[in-house]
């Protein structure tokens, strides 16, 4: 019965102030609304003031009534819709109405940005009731939203210090040069281990290293658009900005348990605080100062140097009208415990028109993890070095069907943190199949030693592959170095089979190669043979394996079928197929594996060789 009257009376009061006011809240502490989880809207404009100034100067303000549902952390924010500088406090049910500005539980009116609106959180049992007081700084009045939610728990923290990138914001252009303009996007970086993060400035490396970078997602492609120099961070705020409960530490050196520190935008645009990125080892966080263009380099710069550099023509969204844009913080240090949460991606709107000042909206939500993930129905797989104790790189494909039998492959590799670094990528295509459009996309880096020059692309008998120059070379080289993200693309004849795809180390000190689960185009359909039916004559004897030798050895032409050669199936045509073949005639040894004795398709895993015509079916 009791929750009967509550909710006929929250009807009746809504309906009641919303007949002779517009809004609803109660204009005095004593009859103050009941309202619940969820949307409330209310209007100010008619208000009196019925409470104390509190932290914010309140007046003229409405009253509501909130009893937790759970045991549970709740929200109370304005943030979403107030057209006007609000201001909020919170006073338990306890206390005298109107209450004293000392009774107050919580009170803010600007955790929404300079000039509000508030958000104040709660930790309540069930059951437990709280009066709301919205009003305005000094008086001043508008409509608005209370949203109520719950607060999820913060997650454990860390066994040691670990860097939790808590926010994306305030992305702005700082610098023009000719089409190319220079930005900077500030950050909230979060301690979410249980020991504290080192900050220490330069010349002691040990400190994190802020980056930014910016991407596009259009035809079903996701390009890396530009990228920061490393910004070296220099003094810990202590702040709580990730909810994680801060734990202050006694000085700026490093950042305490739990606490956050904020780095605005020119701050991170701030060309003498960029360094290279390859002066960083991006697994292990090493530095030298000493030998870092920061010790011999201080300007004067122009407008886009070592700034997230970004072209007029890749933001306009007249040139661009289906796209969407991404930006990206990763920030990296020698004691973070996981890399993985110290990356995340926002989507973000450019404003404005080549030649002008753009401007970025980042109204959205930051999504720990790193941009590639933002490539929608992408598989995506973790790559690592088996062998060195090193980072990882992110491998992505994807089939883009285009009728009439086509096929669009795409593959991005974005490497987080591996310091040897990529420099090839392997895709296995039979020979028999199609293959044109081959095509590569990089960022520039602009970093001393390296090019910025499109890899190489070659098909091959049995693959596409592409490739910059050796690290052996004299040459500079253009390999995938951390942070950065590359497209490489194809289009085929035939439909995608799950298959492995094969990156080249540049750096290589333990393993030359890395493997990854893929896709890649299946054979050319119609490829029916007999398995060590060498000569084509519809028979396994003698005759097969003589063929083969002679083959192998005597220079004789190539055979249009690989896949029968391949007796023992192992992937590869030499002289353990024609032992094979010998054993299994001669010896006893077992049998070709499918298709044998019977005419049909490879139906084993993707080898790389094919067969383009066979004699031996009807």
């Amino acid at each position: 019965m009791a929750t009967t009257r509550t909710i006929s009376l929250l009807v009746f009061l809504t309906m009641s102030s919303s007949l002779i006011f517009g809004q609803v809240g109660s204009d005095d502490c004593v009859g103050a609304t009941p309202i619940a989880m969820g949307i409330t809207t209310f209007d100010t404009t008619a208000a009196t003031t019925d409470g104390p100034p509190a932290c914010a100067l309140i007046a003229n303000d409405h009253w509501f009534l909130f009893v937790a549902p759970n045991d549970a952390t709740y929200e109370f924010s304005l943030c979403d819709v107030t057209d006007y500088d609000a201001a909020m406090a919170a006073y338990p049910d306890s206390a005298p109405c109107p209450p004293d500005s000392g009774d107050a539980m919580a009170c803010n009116d600007d955790a929404c940005g300079g000039g509000g609106p508030p958000i104040i959180e709660l930790t309540l049992t069930v059951g437990e009731t709280v009066r709301l007081q919205v009003g305005g700084w000094q008086g001043s009045t508008g409509s608005g939203e209370i949203a109520i939610t719950e607060v999820a728990p913060p997650p454990p923290l860390a066994p040691e210090a670990d860097i939790l990138v808590g926010d994306i914001f305030n992305f702005t252009q700082f610098g023009r040069e000719g089409s190319e303009v220079g930005c900077g996007i500030a950050s909230t970086t979060c301690n979410a281990g249980v020991e504290p993060l080192d900050w220490f400035g330069n010349p002691d490396p040990r400190h994190p290293f802020i980056t930014s970078a910016a991407y596009r997602l259009e035809n079903d492609r996701l390009v890396q658009l530009g990228m920061s120099f490393a910004k070296h961070g220099f003094a810990a705020a202590q702040t709580d900005a990730c909810g994680l409960g801060c734990s202050p530490f006694s000085d700026s050196t490093r950042l305490g348990v739990g606490c956050s520190d904020i780095y605005g935008a020119a701050t991170n645009a701030n060309q003498s605080n960029l360094g290279l990125r390859s002066e960083i080892n991006p697994w292990t966080g090493a530095f030298d100062y000493s030998t870092s263009i920061l010790s011999t380099t201080s300007g004067p710069f122009d407008g886009v140097e070592r700034r997230l550099r970004l072209h007029d023509d890749d933001l306009d969204p007249v040139q661009h009208p289906e796209a969407e844009w991404f930006c990206e913080i990763y920030v990296l240090a020698h004691d973070d415990y996981d890399h993985t949460n110290s990356v995340a991606w926002e989507p973000f709107t450019p404003v404005g028109s080549p030649g002008g000042i753009w401007s970025f909206d980042t109204s959205a939500t930051a999504t720990v993890g790193a941009a590639i993930h933002a490539w929608p129905g992408a598989q995506i797989v973790e790559v690592m070095d088996p062998v060195l104790d090193d980072g990882r790189v992110y491998l992505a494909a994807k089939a883009i069907d285009l009728g009439g039998g086509a096929w669009r492959y795409e593959y991005a590799i974005q490497n987080l943190d591996l310091s040897e670094a990529i420099g090839a990528l392997s895709i296995l295509v039979p020979a028999s199949v199609s293959v044109t459009d081959i095509g590569f996309h990089a960022p520039n880096q602009l970093e001393l030693g390296f090019d910025d020059q499109p890899w190489s692309a070659v098909r091959t008998a049995d693959a596409v592959e592409w490739a910059t120059d050796s690290a052996d070379t004299a040459t500079p080289q253009n390999p995938l170095r951390w942070g950065a993200l590359y497209n490489f693309w194809f289009t085929a004849n035939t439909a995608p089979q799950v298959q492995t795809a094969t990156l080249g180390v540049h750096f290589a000190t333990t393993v030359a190669e890395l493997t990854g689960e893929s896709i890649g185009p299946e054979g050319a359909p119609g490829e029916s043979f007999r398995r060590g039916d060498v000569n084509e004559d519809g028979q396994l004897n003698i005759a097969d394996p003589i063929l083969g030798l002679t083959r192998l050895f005597d220079g004789l032409a190539l055979p249009e079928c690989y896949d029968a050669h391949d007796a023992n199936d192992d992937a590869l045509w030499d002289i353990a197929d024609t032992i094979f073949i010998l054993s299994y005639l001669f010896a006893e040894g077992p049998s070709p594996a499918l298709p044998f004795p019977d005419c049909g398709p490879d139906v084993t895993e993707p080898d790389g060789l094919d067969c383009l015509t066979y004699a031996g079916c009807p």
